[in-house]
């Protein structure tokens, strides 16, 4: 019987230690008032400006106003890659990745999600003079490479769609834009991704890069939200009211139109009220 009752107890403070340990992240923020985040530089999303040395764009707003929403304050403390965005959550390094991240299901392995920013869809893209594509079934051919980067969405979802074409990848934390560059300069094909990226990469770049055989219909759509470790479920909760209260009041449908992204390149979550 004894030997039951320290079991019982060792087993208690094994689960306390462990609770406390998995709530560490929220108990923490609300003591300091910061919530440390991890991002990813990618185009109009996050961005370093050269003179200031801060980082700014459409994420950086949306979690800076996450976070004053809720009393918080941001501290950006990690660049990392897609790939590997996770790893920081096992350390405590950082408490979120607050950088543009799609919602793939197999992330949801390693993090939990808040609720969706906006959705982000996918198509193929191309060079202008390229005529060789009239459907998907064209792309999906052992003659063509697809450009990709290790750890993103769609290198995935280029796999899926397109099982015959060849993969040409680039490191993980490589710039997405470095595909367009590739893709112009002929060293991939075609190239599956959102077009916000292609916005930005257009915007220097015109006149180089098109969707392929005008795909007006996207290959495929994800959720696009902030991550955190999968313990952190307070804490999740309380950034999750935060967004929502920023959709309620149209904010990030605001940022999104402040950072010139209209309603057909980043598809906005519908208020539920207003939701026939």
């Amino acid at each position: 019987m004894r030997s039951f009752c320290l079991f019982l107890l060792g087993l208690f403070i094994f689960l306390s230690s462990t609770a406390k340990a998995e709530t560490a992240a929220y108990d923490r923020v609300l003591k300091t008032g910061v919530l440390r985040c991890a991002y990813t530089v990618n185009a109009v999303h996050v961005g370093k400006n050269l003179k200031t040395g801060k980082l700014e764009g459409l994420i950086v707003d949306i979690a800076e106003e996450m976070a004053a929403a809720v009393g918080l304050k941001v501290e950006w403390v990690a660049e990392v890659g897609h790939a590997d965005f996770a790893e920081g959550f096992k350390g405590g390094r950082y408490d979120a990745y607050c950088g543009i991240l799609a919602m793939a299901p197999a992330r949801a392995r390693v993090a939990a999600f808040t609720t969706p920013l906006f959705y982000s869809p996918y198509y193929p893209y191309v060079r202008v003079d390229e005529n060789r594509f009239k459907t998907v079934d064209d792309l999906n051919n052992s003659a063509i490479k697809a450009g990709t980067v290790d750890g993103e969405v769609f290198q995935k979802m280029t796999r899926n769609l397109l099982p015959e074409t060849q993969e040409v990848s680039l490191p993980n934390m490589t710039p997405s834009g470095q595909l367009f560059v590739d893709l112009a300069d002929k060293k991939v094909d075609v190239v599956i991704h959102d077009p916000i990226l292609f916005m930005s990469y257009e915007k220097n770049n015109p006149g180089k890069i098109r969707r392929a055989f005008g795909a007006d219909k996207p290959l495929q759509y994800y959720p696009v939200g902030f991550a955190l470790s999968p313990h952190e479920t307070e804490l999740r909760d309380m950034l999750n009211v935060a967004l929502t209260g920023l959709h309620n009041l149209g904010r990030i449908d605001a940022l999104l139109k402040k950072h010139g992204v209209d309603e057909a390149t980043a598809y906005r979550i519908a208020v539920p009220y207003k939701n026939p």
